[in-house]
């Protein structure tokens, strides 16, 4: 059964780990998960929390291989 989850610490944009990114993404049995249903990059600076494109995110999927 596929579920609905939010990530963060694992996330990666473009193939490098990316720590103020936040998804939601859909469980795979995969390394890596990639379908990614939404994304938001949190700026320190502004204090905001900015939707992004999912192009390019991948989030690493921690409970593989447990």
């Amino acid at each position: 059964m596929e579920t609905d989850n939010l990530y963060y610490h694992f996330c990666f944009k473009d193939g490098k780990q990316d720590e103020e990114i936040i998804a939601i993404a859909k469980y795979e049995e995969e390394e890596f998960l990639t379908k990614i249903l939404k994304a938001w990059r949190a700026d320190r600076k502004t204090e905001k929390i900015i939707e992004i494109p999912v192009k390019g995110i991948k989030v690493e999927n921690m409970e593989y291989g447990i």
